[in-house]
């Protein structure tokens, strides 16, 4: 909108430029010619030698106000150009850091809905298919799981605190453990970053076992 009126305002000034000088121009050489010149033939000529002159003089002119204004224009392309540019390679470093995360990003808002994701080097955990975007959790999660995780989302965007879920998954018939941290942001949606923590909680199970076969092992002898 405040291009538009840019734009608007500078057309304005071109014209009440040309309006102005074209009225003091008419006024003070029909009073210079008419003071000087009482021949009726002179008097044409030079109201003809008047008239080209006013269109070379004011032709000048707006060539050189609209060469302005268009290179005015031409820098904010340029200023315009330059953002883009900055901003697509701020986007696609921002992706190259996120594919090196391990960890699976989702954005979803209020409802449920995906909006975005990001899981490199695995598949997605949700669905099979990696096309997500605009499905409800509801579609990808188990009915318990599902409502636990929206609960979660909820709370998230209601204390604006991080919310830690932990769940887990049958995946390829294998129990998978899993961590999702929420945390909302300023547009009424929450950043979902889930963590596979299998082996971790694997690895804890084994050492707790194997604690206590010592303890018993130390009891029997």
């Amino acid at each position: 909108m405040q291009n538009i009126f840019g734009k608007r305002r500078s057309a304005i000034k071109i014209a009440g430029i040309y309006i102005l000088i074209g009225v003091l121009w008419v006024a003070l050489t029909d009073y210079l010619i008419g003071l000087f010149v009482k021949d009726i033939e002179t008097f044409v000529e030079y109201e003809i030698l008047k008239a080209w002159m006013f269109i070379i003089v004011t032709g000048i002119i707006l060539y050189k106000l609209i060469s302005r204004d268009f290179k005015k224009i031409e820098q904010l392309h340029e200023e315009r150009e330059c953002v883009i540019k900055t901003l697509q390679e701020s986007k696609k470093r921002n992706r190259t850091l996120l594919s090196l995360i391990p960890d699976t990003i989702y954005r979803i808002d209020s409802k449920g809905i995906f909006l975005d994701s990001n899981f490199p080097g695995h598949q997605n955990i949700f669905l099979l298919s990696t096309d997500i975007i605009g499905k409800k959790i509801n579609d990808a999660l188990p009915a318990q799981i599902a409502k636990d995780t929206m609960m979660y989302v909820r709370r998230a965007l209601q204390t604006n605190t991080l919310q830690i879920h932990e769940f887990n998954l049958s995946v390829d018939g294998e129990i998978r453990f899993y961590e999702a941290r929420i945390l909302a942001n300023e547009k009424k949606e929450v950043t979902v970053t889930v963590r596979d923590f299998t082996e971790k909680r694997q690895s804890e199970e084994l050492t707790s076992v194997q604690q206590r076969q010592l303890m018993q092992a130390d009891k029997m002898a």
